[in-house]
């Protein structure tokens, strides 16, 4: 299968200086633009859509290679596609209770009309030496704006991890607050969370604790990971 990689950047719908209000939703803050992606291409790929010699060759220096990020079709979207159950607080997929790998954290990503995607982050050195694409955040609607994306892991249809860890949107404290209004009933009593900022990195565990965090009773509370 040949994989065709652009040279230029693909542009956003919205441009940053254009934000706009989450209409639906008062008060709350604006959706998340992200930054645009970038597909570089220095050399062809075959019709198995390899790039043949270009291992060695980036191993030496002698040439850089970026396969860029996936972005999914219709029936690729539906295949990640969650749905969430407010009403009795589950993630579910196929009419049957959604769940992670216990080890590895998955991307969500939010759209503006409140679809939730989840899907395993592909991104890795035999990705990027042999030309094939990565799935990022931004997969999922092609590079356009999101509302909210992040890590998480689900058990049960319980989220047991969530984070606001998108260096696509950078989503700031606030979205995953608002975020974690809307999937509260979701969490699982022992769930933990890492939130992110631009100062530290902290970890907050178990529902008593993230519902502080949410109604915003304590400021910089957590176990700081990394500052």
């Amino acid at each position: 299968m040949s994989v065709s990689i652009s040279t230029k950047p693909v542009k956003s719908a919205i441009a940053n200086s254009d934000i706009l209000p989450l209409t639906d939703i008062p008060g709350r803050p604006h959706i998340l633009t992200g930054k645009q992606d970038y597909k570089k291409e220095y050399a062809k790929p075959d019709k198995s859509g390899h790039v043949k010699g270009i291992a060695p060759l980036r191993m030496l220096g002698f040439i850089e290679y970026n396969s860029g990020v996936k972005y999914f079709n219709e029936n690729e979207r539906k295949a990640i596609e969650v749905t969430p159950d407010f009403k009795n607080g589950l993630l579910a997929k196929n009419n049957k209770l959604f769940n992670t790998d216990d080890k590895t954290e998955f991307m969500y990503t939010i759209s503006t009309d409140g679809k939730l995607y989840i899907l395993r982050k592909y991104s890795n050195r035999y990705m990027r030496l042999y030309g094939k694409p990565n799935n990022k955040h931004s997969s999922p609607v092609c590079g356009q704006p999101v509302k909210m994306a992040g890590m998480m892991k689900v058990k049960h249809g319980k989220i047991t991890f969530i984070d606001n860890d998108s260096g696509h949107y950078k989503p700031t404290l606030d979205h995953l607050r608002n975020f974690l209004k809307d999937y509260r009933k979701m969490l699982s009593p022992d769930c933990k969370m890492r939130t992110l900022s631009w100062h530290s990195k902290r970890q907050i565990d178990g529902i008593n604790n993230i519902d502080s965090f949410i109604n915003k009773k304590t400021s910089h509370q957590g176990r700081l990971i990394s500052s």
